[in-house]
């Protein structure tokens, strides 16, 4: 690669690539300084290795810390800092924010959020909108939908989040979330801080 950048960010999608190292080769040779590297899905194991999730769907692999900053040496890169990252209040936010959208079979999707635009006529279908437009939810891989033609739920704060917010304590409840998170699941997300050094 001939163009080179002096701040280069992955953010979030190394777990859905099938060739990590050749990825990251190719980010080495277009970093000239800083790589910025966040992942959300930094396993708890000891061992320098990469797994396949069983119960993230999507997800093409997890690893370690260790693997990702031995990947990151072998490519050129220094690890300056690692720090620990919660994403709680988003998660949290967009479980409230974020509406269920149920789609009654016959439903037409349409590709653009306009009714001239051309549509399939859907099957029976339960989804979650990211966002809206000019009267249209999204439904992500299938496309727009009027809001008129289906049912949208919207979850309801739990009575700790109430309690929460109304003693200004959100912060160390969302923290509190983040330590339940990292022992059930056994990962956590970081974000990495490497510089980029010469070969020797």
């Amino acid at each position: 690669m001939k163009k080179k950048f002096g701040v280069v960010l992955i953010l979030n999608f190394n777990n859905w690539l099938l060739d990590l190292e050749l990825a990251f080769k190719n980010v080495a040779d277009a970093t000239r300084n800083q790589l910025y590297l966040l992942d959300g899905f930094i396993t708890d194991n000891q061992s320098a290795e990469q797994i396949a999730p069983v119960d993230e769907e999507g997800l093409l692999y997890m690893y370690n810390l260790k693997y990702i900053t031995a990947f990151l040496e072998k490519n050129g890169f220094r690890v300056e800092t690692v720090k620990s990252l919660n994403y709680q209040k988003i998660h949290i936010n967009d479980f409230h924010t974020v509406p269920g959208i149920k789609i009654p079979a016959g439903t037409k999707i349409y590709i653009l959020p306009n009714e001239t635009s051309d549509f399939v006529l859907s099957t029976e279908i339960e989804a979650r909108s990211n966002y809206d437009l000019k009267g249209f939810y999204h439904i992500t891989s299938l496309g727009w939908v009027l809001k008129s033609d289906v049912k949208a739920k919207f979850n309801q704060p739990s009575l700790f989040v109430k309690l929460a917010r109304n003693l200004s304590l959100l912060n160390f409840y969302y923290y509190v979330q983040k330590i339940r998170h990292e022992r059930q699941y056994k990962t956590k997300a970081c974000m990495i801080k490497a510089v980029k050094v010469q070969w020797a």
